[in-house]
């Protein structure tokens, strides 16, 4: 049996993972490099510093959160990393709240809850 044929169908396929894990990376907005904080943005992170020792958003975000995007914001099983997103506070308040593709909409959060949930991702 040649087994030239296999070796090269295992690299093809081999190449074509490589092709999709480097396409889902580069293409995920919360992966990307952060951006430069405005000073309020700056200020409400200085205020805010130690959210992650709130018991109570810990539990939120075990809640509603970590399933997929990790207990530390590190993204499961293609699911986004929330780590150094570029996303803003209000756009992150607004996919939390509405929703964007495969993320469903919390729309039963309250307006501290909210806060508190894009703090801990900022601080991710």
């Amino acid at each position: 049996m040649d087994r030239k044929p296999v070796i090269f169908f295992v690299g093809l396929i081999l190449l074509a993972l490589i092709i999709v894990v480097f396409y889902r990376v580069s293409t995920d907005p919360f992966t990307s490099q952060p951006k430069e904080s405005t000073n309020v943005e700056q200020q409400s992170k200085n205020n805010n510093a130690n959210v992650h020792d709130n018991n109570q958003v810990i539990t939120l975000y075990s809640q509603k959160c970590s399933t997929c995007h990790g207990q530390v914001g590190q993204g499961l099983a293609g699911y986004p990393s929330l780590k150094n997103t570029e996303l803003s506070a209000k756009e992150i308040r607004q996919i939390i709240v509405n929703g964007k593709g495969e993320m469903p909409a919390f729309k039963d959060l309250t307006e501290t809850q909210l806060s508190q949930l894009i703090q801990l991702i900022n601080q991710f």
